[in-house]
């Protein structure tokens, strides 16, 4: 096995608890390995704006080399002083999606602006605002979708998932494609798009193999990135598809997986 050079964890249902924090444990881990030399980031579908404010909430403020967000989109290197940004769709290809979800109990959000931009007012928004520790905002979609974004998220409350989901699967597109981030969303987003191809990136940028990058993802967004880096790990909470293809599976993110997973693993 190629000696590990970066880690990067994904955030919902990976490095941040059900109660949206960062475990003291995890944390300690987090130090520990970069102290060895081993850069740490994140790799989420969320976006860099909304997460960076956050980085003193979650107690991870300073630890953070790399930020990989919107599923591969917007990469920041703080290492390098570099971001790039990658595969952004028109807006006007969204309106598909509107349309494919237009009789469902969803709504849509798009993160700009380090907001949370929905489409419609309903009874959901407060609680989705919580979940994300994010703003959220009711603006007029056909201004907004005159400009380019990464992409689109369905919300919906999670009582729906099952329902909203078999519609989603339902939908296709040349150039968009759906993903189910957790229990209350679905994104969608350009095909090219991908936290694997991220890795490809970040490797290239700091002169290593994708086999010296370890990671820890729990949704199906996650699972290029799982199969792509040479240490893939499962959190227990895992959806079916990252569970088959990780080289690892280690504990839920309620109990502490990435930093027993750390602990055990032999630098």
């Amino acid at each position: 096995m190629d000696k590990i050079k970066m880690v990067l964890c994904d955030l919902d249902g990976t490095l941040l608890t059900s109660q949206g924090r960062v475990s003291d444990a995890t944390i300690a881990k987090i130090k520990e390995i970069k102290a060895q030399g081993i850069l740490f980031g994140l790799a989420t579908g969320r976006d860099v704006d909304v997460c960076e404010p956050l980085y003193s909430t979650w107690g991870i403020d300073g630890l953070v080399d790399i930020m990989m967000g919107i599923n591969g989109a917007h990469i920041v290197d703080y290492v390098k002083d570099e971001e790039h940004f990658f595969d952004y769709t028109d807006g006007k290809e969204f309106f598909k999606v509107l349309e494919h979800f237009k009789d469902m109990p969803v709504n849509f959000a798009i993160s700009h602006e380090g907001i949370l931009k929905v489409a419609f007012d309903d009874d959901f928004n407060e609680e989705f605002e919580i979940i994300e520790q994010t703003p959220v905002k009711v603006v007029d979609y056909q201004e907004l979708l005159k400009i380019e974004h990464p992409k689109i998220h369905v919300i919906f409350k999670q009582e729906y998932l099952d329902l909203v989901s078999k519609r989603a699967q339902e939908f296709s597109d040349e150039k968009l494609v759906a993903v189910n981030t957790g229990s209350i969303m679905w994104e969608v987003f350009s095909k090219n798009i991908s936290k694997a191809n991220g890795l490809k990136h970040l490797a290239h940028t700091h002169e290593i193999r994708v086999s010296d990058i370890m990671v820890f993802g729990d949704g199906d967004n996650d699972l290029e990135m799982i199969e792509a880096a040479g240490v893939g790990v499962a959190m227990a909470n895992g959806s079916k598809k990252v569970l088959a293809a990780a080289n690892y599976i280690t504990d839920s993110n309620d109990e502490e997986g990435i930093a027993n997973f750390l602990d055990k693993f032999e630098f």
